[in-house]
């Protein structure tokens, strides 16, 4: 039997982050060519999917790479920033067969199977962490860059302990006191409403129709702003949310 398993630069993932996912194959007793498997559970999906040669993922079982001499190595598999990905679990396999050998077969297996469990959420584990302890912030702002692949959020607490809490792709990167009140009754916005996935029929559904929407800039229709009147405004750039900020209404 060979060795397989797979190696995560991260097992909590929020919009903007980098994902690696490596594999580690040793040949152990190995003495013939194999065929590599990679499969994923996606959130919310029954059906299991295969990483085709192609490097597309469909519900055919079928190796990605065929006739394999497995060698002592590590080996990167995906590289790439987490933007549009659905949110929630991913349940992630990796297998050797031997050559030709068909998944229904017995003994065509020619290693243990690799799992590994990665997570995509709106919010990171240091914002959840903010949230259990203080609720949500009685105001707001979300920048989100495309091209920098960047997510820019400043949370402001003016109740017990007034404090701001800035953050960069879900990452703690400022924490300091407020001075002065909201000025009156603050929406409370819940920030996981708003992601580089939001749009616009979300938050209608949230929070009820837009008072205001239309263009934001003049002479343009690329941008798009509306104003919702728990007291949001947002702006979205051909289509993807690029900016929210919460007020006192």
């Amino acid at each position: 039997m060979g060795f397989i398993d797979i190696q995560l630069n991260n097992e909590q993932l929020v919009p903007g982050d980098l994902l690696d996912l490596d594999y580690r194959t040793k040949p152990g007793t190995l003495t013939g060519p194999v065929d590599l498997y990679f499969a994923v559970f996606p959130p919310g999906s029954s059906a299991l999917l295969f990483l085709q040669p192609d490097g597309t993922l469909r519900d055919e079982a079928k190796p990605f790479r065929t006739g394999v001499t497995i060698k002592d190595e590590t080996t990167r598999l995906y590289h790439l920033y987490v933007v549009d990905l659905p949110f929630g679990e991913y349940t992630c396999f990796m297998a050797f067969l031997h050559h030709n050998a068909s998944l229904g077969n017995v003994g065509a297996f020619a290693s243990y199977i690799a799992v590994a469990r990665l997570t995509i959420a709106p919010l990171s584990v240091a914002q959840q962490a903010v949230l259990a302890q203080r609720g949500h912030p009685d105001l707001l702002t979300v920048l989100w860059n495309d091209t920098q692949i960047e997510k820019r959020e400043a949370w402001y607490y003016y109740s017990t302990s007034p404090t701001q809490y800035d953050f960069v792709n879900g990452q703690l990167t400022a924490q300091k006191a407020l001075s002065g009140t909201a000025g009156g009754v603050p929406p409370k916005i819940d920030p996981n409403l708003l992601t580089p996935q939001t749009t616009l029929a979300q938050l209608t559904a949230a929070l009820g129709a837009p008072t205001q929407s239309g263009p934001f800039v003049e002479g343009t229709t690329d941008y798009q702003a509306a104003t919702f009147a728990v007291g949001l405004d947002v702006v979205f750039f051909k289509g993807r949310f690029t900016s929210g900020r919460s007020y006192v209404p």
